[in-house]
């Protein structure tokens, strides 16, 4: 299979992930330290360390990551891997993929506040017409299959765009 520079790097990933070991246990760890206001550093081993705290919403300040943030982010992350992951088995070509999200929080009786939905839009881009309706099947089971939003008691739904490149 030919891939051109402006690809993304599907071919820089190792191993097929039909063949990683998904029936073994998987543990991510992660730690906060406080340092001043409502602000903790968060780090986790061999990652950058990430400055995180309540958002302005919630009495923190501007310009911080918040576990709000975190939370949205990790669910749109997600979709886009899976989809990755998905394609690469199934031999679609993948030209591109941009997305952005958005969740909502809301105060609900007897819980407090809660997210009450998450929504993913994402614009895919495949070479050929041929492809769109293969991308199409893909999408959906992403929507079934992201190991983030699966664990998620928010509802989370992913809308798409399916472009053709042409080339």
């Amino acid at each position: 299979m030919n891939r051109r520079a402006a690809e993304p790097p599907l071919s820089g990933i190792k191993e097929d992930p039909r063949k990683l070991a998904m029936d073994k246990l998987h543990e991510y760890s992660t730690s906060v330290t406080w340092t001043e206001r409502r602000n903790g550093q968060l780090a986790a081993p061999g990652l950058p360390t990430l400055t995180s705290g309540a958002p302005p919403d919630f009495g923190g300040e501007e310009g911080v990551w918040s576990p709000e943030h975190f939370f949205v982010a990790s669910a749109e992350v997600c979709a886009m891997l899976t989809f990755l992951a998905i394609s690469g088995m199934s031999k679609l070509s993948v030209g591109g993929w941009r997305s952005s999200a958005r969740g909502k929080v809301e105060k609900v009786e007897g819980e407090g506040f809660v997210f009450t939905s998450l929504e993913i839009h994402a614009e895919v881009t495949v070479k050929s017409d041929a492809d769109v309706d293969k991308a199409e099947r893909i999408l959906k089971k992403t929507e079934n299959n992201c190991l983030v939003t699966k664990s998620m008691k928010t509802p989370v739904e992913l809308r798409y765009k399916i472009n053709v490149s042409g080339e």
